[in-house]
């Protein structure tokens, strides 16, 4: 799985030629895999020089919602399982404080 900035990067089927490269000698694996990542580079760099607008954010950044919780269920596609279960507690705290944030609040009001 792609990030967004991988998505970014690896325009013009670079993702191809990464699952030739070792099918290649070692000399022209070194070779060809500098020249995608300078692809890579240079793919990024048009993207932030089009316009400001067009700079990466995650979709919940325009909702009132987003927060720690969204950052970790998008970190944690990247994990291993162990990983990934100490990001479900975490998560699962970060419930757990909102919940009791909200009970709190709506306890306060008259």
């Amino acid at each position: 799985m792609l990030t967004a900035i991988d998505q970014v990067a690896n325009q013009n089927h670079l993702q191809m030629i990464k699952a030739a490269i070792p099918y290649l000698d070692i000399r022209r694996q070194k070779m060809v895999s500098v020249c995608v990542k300078l692809l890579e580079l240079e793919n990024v760099l048009a993207f932030y020089r089009q316009s400001e607008e067009s700079a990466l954010q995650a979709c919940s950044l325009n909702q009132e919602s987003g927060g720690a919780a969204d950052i970790l269920n998008d970190i944690r596609n990247y994990c291993d399982k162990g990983e990934q279960d100490l990001i479900d507690q975490c998560i699962s705290m970060l419930n757990t404080l909102e919940l009791y944030t909200t009970l709190a609040q709506q306890t306060d009001v008259p």
